[in-house]
Order: C-alpha cells, then structure tokens, then sequence
C-alpha cells in the first residue's frame, strides 16, 4: 500500500498552559513518520509560552501542523470541540498536551481500521510515567480482556480508551463534539457517543505515555471533585439521551463511584473526605464487601493515628 493509499490521520492536540510539555507531546506525533498526517493543537488561551510554541512549529510545518490558538474565555470542552471540528482527517487520533506517542501507534491502529471496517473506536495499554524522575509509575489497561466491545459495556465498565490510546473513525464521532455539560473531563462521553455507531478494538501493544504531575486535573487534591462530577454528568446524559444504553448506566455509576473511592484512599489521609467518598460508593453499591471493608480498614487506620500518642504516654 502506498501513501497515496493510506487514509489521512489528524491527532488532534488540546492544551493550555503546558509550555514545559507541549514540544514533547507534538515531536511524538511527528516522529511517527505516517505521511498522510495531520496535526491539530488547539490551545485555550495560555497565559506562558504555550501559543509561541505551537506558531513555531506551524511556521516551520506549515503542511502538517494547524494552529487553533483561542483568545477568548477558557473552555475545557469548548476547546476540545474546536479541535475536533478542525480535523479533516479519515482517522482522528486524540492527545493531551502533556502526555506522548510512542513510535509505531499511529500505524498500529491505522492497520486496525484497514482490516476492520466495522470499528470505529481503537485503543491500547498506556504507560504512566513520573514527570519528575521519568520512571514507570503503572499500566493504564482497563478491562484489559476485552479485545472487541461496544457502547454498552464502556457505560457499564466505565471508562476504559485512556484519551492518549484513542483513534476514532471521523465519521463516527459526534457532530458538534461533546455536550457542554460535561465541563472537565469529555474522553469518556466522547467514547461511548462515537461506539454507538460500532465495535471497540483493543491492541495489546503500549503505545503512549500518560505524564503524572501536580498540574493535571486528576490529581488529587482533597475536596476536588471535578473529574468524578463529570463522570456522572456523563452517565445522566446517557441516561437520558440513550434509551438503549440507560440500563447500563447503573452498574456504570457502581464503577465510577468505586473508582473515586479508591482513589480518595490512595491519594489523601483526609478521614472525612474518604468517607465521603466510600458513603457514596456503597449507596450506589450496598453489597460492595471491599468498599465495607476499605470504609473500616481507613477508619481504623485513622483510630490507630489518632490514639497512638495515648499509648505512648
């Protein structure tokens, strides 16, 4: 197959305020050496060298590398559907401003669609990695054994296409975008909307890495709510819009809520604010015996801290 016959990917780049990150996050893109290419960055109004970097780079790729640099009112979702609705490309491949490719994923999943053109969906493993010291931190694999899946089971299992792993037929994916509604976290409802018109593939190669560091929206900070709120924002909307897919919307709240539990017991000592956390697991899951367990292992654990300096009187 010559490159007159491969179909055109876009990547579509969102970003604000990441001038230490956004030259790495466009080199992977640009390293993947897949001709037909197109590079879309939307940046929403930063206030660094964020839009310096990105002119740059279409000054010297003008062929490749189209610029959306917002000057107006900071917007999450609204940033995102602008570089959505710029993308011209067959294929749509999607990436925070401080997360990279790895070489090989651009024509790993390119290949995918080829042979199957019932997907419209791809994803892969993501490596999540240590800003400050480059290290491995984890996997980013959820429902790992799932090689084909549809719109239902990613409302039911949550959200399992790691924004850096996604590549989505254009033509699937939803005119106008994400719903504004969803304000900080528009991967997962993006997902579901675009399945809708067919199958989930899962690769099995690692083919990007996530970047752990203080700035993101998902890391913890106690009383942040923001990524959970839109998870279930994302599922009300479903419920709503999609009657077919409204019956998976409660074992989808039972996954996200347990999600936001651990990762409150993973990421704080706040007592108070992880038992809020693990009280709203367990009214969307009552039976859950590991959310009962956590809620009195963390208890006990605070019991334990807060006694300790009486026993050693």
């Amino acid at each position: 197959m010559t490159a007159a016959d491969l179909p055109t990917v876009s990547v579509a780049i969102w970003t604000c305020d990441q001038e230490k990150f956004i030259g790495h996050a466009i080199d992977s893109v640009l390293a993947q050496n897949y001709p037909p290419l197109e590079l879309v960055i939307a940046d929403d109004h930063s206030s660094d060298a964020t839009p310096r970097i990105v002119a740059d780079y279409a000054r010297r790729l003008p062929h490749v590398v189209k610029p959306l640099l917002h000057r107006g009112d900071r917007s999450i979702v609204a940033n995102v559907n602008r570089a959505l609705s710029a993308c011209s490309g067959e294929l749509v491949a999607i990436l925070d401003g401080d997360d990279m490719y790895l070489p090989g994923k651009l024509w790993a999943q390119v290949g995918v669609f080829i042979r199957e053109p019932d997907v419209v969906l791809c994803r892969h493993p993501v490596e999540a990695f240590d800003d400050r010291t480059g290290a491995t931190l984890r996997l980013e694999d959820p429902n790992p054994t799932q090689a084909r899946a549809q719109a239902l089971d990613l409302v039911a299992k949550g959200n399992f296409v790691p924004t850096a792993s996604s590549m989505m037929r254009r033509a699937a994916i939803p005119e106008g975008g994400v719903p504004l509604g969803i304000q900080n976290a528009p991967d997962w409802i993006l997902a579901i909307e675009t399945a809708r018109h067919g199958t989930i593939a899962r690769i099995p190669e690692v083919l990007a890495r996530y970047r752990v560091h203080a700035a993101q929206i998902t890391n913890i900070v106690t009383g942040e709510e923001a990524v959970f709120l839109d998870a279930m924002r994302t599922l009300s909307y479903v419920e709503t819009r999609y009657p077919d897919l409204a019956p998976a919307v409660v074992n989808g709240r039972r996954v996200m809520s347990a999600w936001e539990a651990y990762r409150r017991l993973t990421g704080t000592s706040d007592i108070r604010w992880i038992n809020a956390g693990l009280r709203t697991a367990l009214r969307h899951d009552p039976l859950g015996l590991r959310l009962w367990r956590a809620l009195v292992a963390a208890n006990t654990r605070y019991l334990l801290r807060v006694l300790q300096p009486n026993f050693r009187r």
